[in-house]
């Protein structure tokens, strides 16, 4: 069988039938199922420095030892983040 054949069969068509074909046609014009996107809300942070460049949070990492950098979770600047 080929796949139409395959496909036809699994929607109990008749491959060869211009009705079935018709109905085919009909359900892709369906309108499609529309996906909501879930925002997450991101959770403040406690004792976080804030950093709008990465020069300002590596020069910070620098002056304060024992201490990290990395990118803020929303993507818009960096965070200090503690080792350990």
């Amino acid at each position: 069988m080929s796949d139409w054949e395959d496909f036809c069969d699994s929607k109990g068509w008749n491959a060869g039938s211009e009705a079935d074909y018709d109905s085919f046609l009909d359900s892709l014009e369906d309108e499609p199922v529309r996906r909501t996107l879930v925002k997450r809300e991101i959770e403040p942070v406690q004792d976080v420095t804030f950093f709008s460049s990465f020069e300002e949070a590596k020069q910070w990492a620098k002056n304060n030892l024992g201490q990290a950098i990395t990118r803020s979770p929303d993507g818009s600047g960096f965070i200090s983040k503690k080792k350990g």
